[in-house]
């Protein structure tokens, strides 16, 4: 076994959709390789992402995708990979891609895993010894081992994600109706876990808007809950007796929707973005939760990851939000202005990047232990996580 090279790492994904997971790797792994001299090789099934790691000069291992895309089989490929590239750790991104890093290079070879979580619970069965990130502190502390959680902010391309060098005229053409006034954008997998149910709440508040603010709301995204969406539009649509919803389909590069936005309604990374283009933002969540990102908000919105889980305590419904931002062009402008230069500073990419690298160097200077108890502990854990996963396919080919 060859000695592992300081500055490689090897990030694994179960695959390469748009989504903000993705996306946030791939920048990330761009940073990392461009102006912290890492050496970043992507591991993961093929996906329309693909063609972001060539762009970002990040390596490409392809794992097993579909059929072929068997726990064993992506696990075999992910150690054969570490076999070759000798990484001085394998970053694991959300808890399959983590099990299989953990049974795999690391039961095999003793290579260090760090996960990341992205989605807002930690999801159960996670290997107790490794090193985590998340993105909220609250996560942080569902942790078996809460040392060894780290947070970690989602990155924005400060010098990218810019409205002064993002051309917008296509996308208005193409997707906004000419006799609309206020465009309130979504950009967002279409999935149902965590997402559809925000995004069902935008097309249901985009109803109740008064006509004369001339509004309309454009998605930008596909996913598994698509046609649930677009049969929630159709009927928002009827109540309404007017046309409101357009579906743009998936974006790799969606900032010049970003741009063109009035209004953001989002989470999480998106949320992020949208700041990024200096656009007022309402984040969503679950629960019906839904609060502007404002210098009231932005503190608590920030330490939640740009999400939520129930409405706050008189809080103002969506629909009554974005009147009052479709209703005041001044305030939309004031709260762009002031929420770029503040996300900029916080969640640029390099900044972002150089904490995951002193993340990288914490978790290969402490590594979880390798005793016989901890081995037994991961067999039975990859179990437990296969079994898992298969009852998760058997549900998806039912539905």
């Amino acid at each position: 076994m060859g000695a592992a090279s300081p500055r490689r790492v090897v990030m694994h994904l179960e695959g390469l959709p748009i989504g903000g997971g993705t996306i946030t790797a791939i920048e990330l792994g761009g940073v990392l390789h461009a102006d912290l001299g890492w050496d970043v090789v992507v591991c993961a099934a093929p996906g329309p992402a693909t063609a972001m790691l060539e762009e970002r000069g990040l390596r490409y291992a392809p794992a097993p995708a579909g059929a072929g895309g068997t726990g064993a089989a992506r696990v075999r490929a992910l150690v054969e990979v570490c076999a070759r590239e000798s990484p001085a750790l394998v970053h694991a991104w959300d808890w399959r891609a983590i099990h299989t890093a953990h049974v795999g290079p690391w039961l095999v070879r003793g290579t260090p895993v760090l996960g990341t979580i992205t989605e807002m619970q930690v999801p159960p069965g996670l290997p107790a010894g490794i090193h985590v990130t998340a993105v909220t502190e609250d996560l942080s502390r569902q942790h078996a081992d809460p040392a060894r959680v780290h947070v970690l902010d989602p990155p924005v391309n400060d010098v990218l994600d810019d409205p002064a060098v993002v051309d917008d005229r296509a996308f208005r053409t193409e997707h906004f109706s000419p006799d609309r006034a206020v465009h309130i954008v979504v950009v967002s997998r279409l999935a149902r876990a965590m997402k559809a149910e925000g995004i069902h709440q935008a097309i249901d508040a985009v109803a109740l808007l008064p006509e004369h603010l001339a509004a309309e709301l454009v998605i930008v995204g596909d996913g598994d809950a698509e046609d649930d969406l677009r049969h929630a539009a159709a009927a928002a649509e009827a109540r309404a007796g007017r046309a409101l919803v357009r579906f743009a389909g998936p974006m790799l590069d969606p900032r010049a929707a970003y741009k063109a936005a009035d209004i953001v309604v989002g989470m999480g990374t998106s949320a992020a973005r949208a700041l990024a283009f200096g656009r007022p933002v309402v984040v969503v969540g679950e629960g019906g939760f839904c609060r502007t990102f404002a210098p009231g908000t932005a503190a608590q919105l920030i330490g939640a990851g740009f999400y939520g889980t129930a409405p706050f305590r008189g809080e103002p419904a969506l629909a009554v939000q974005l009147a009052q931002l479709a209703s005041d062009p001044a305030e939309r402008d004031a709260l762009g202005a002031w929420a770029r230069p503040l996300i900029a500073e916080r969640f640029g990419a390099r900044k972002v990047a150089a904490h995951l690298a002193d993340i990288y160097r914490e978790t290969v200077s402490s590594p979880e232990r390798r005793g016989p108890r901890e081995l037994a502990r991961a067999v039975i854990e990859s179990y437990g996580a296969a079994n898992i996963m298969r009852r998760e396919r058997r549900a998806g080919v039912a539905a």
